[in-house]
Order: structure tokens, then sequence, then C-alpha cells
């Protein structure tokens, strides 16, 4: 799995990384949200080569 970033819908609470590891990023958001009570959402993080803007995409 590549990187990903979660994020709290409640409150400022975010994390990024991979599952690869001793401290998988999936494991921290799930006990986020077991001592929080709210959803955390998860964006996968899509490496960007800086070196040809051409594939730079702005949304």
């Amino acid at each position: 799995m590549g990187p990903v970033e979660f994020t709290c819908t409640d409150c400022t609470w975010a994390t990024s990384g991979t599952d690869d590891g001793p401290d998988p990023v999936s494991k921290r958001a799930i006990e986020h949200h077991i001592a929080c009570g709210h959803h955390v959402t998860r964006v996968d993080v899509v490496p960007v080569s800086l070196t040809d803007p051409s594939k730079l995409r702005f949304r």
C-alpha cells in the first residue's frame, strides 16, 4: 500500500504514512476513531514528479 493520509471529521487530528513497518497508519486511524468517536477520512497520496511539470494537475 502506498502512502495515505487520514483526517478526523470532527477535530483537527490528522496522520499520514503507510501500513509498512511497526507503526501502521491504518492502526493509528482506527485507534483515533475509537477514542474520538467520529469518522476518519482516508486520502491516497499520489507521488507527483516535480521534475516533469506536464504531469502536474490542479483541482
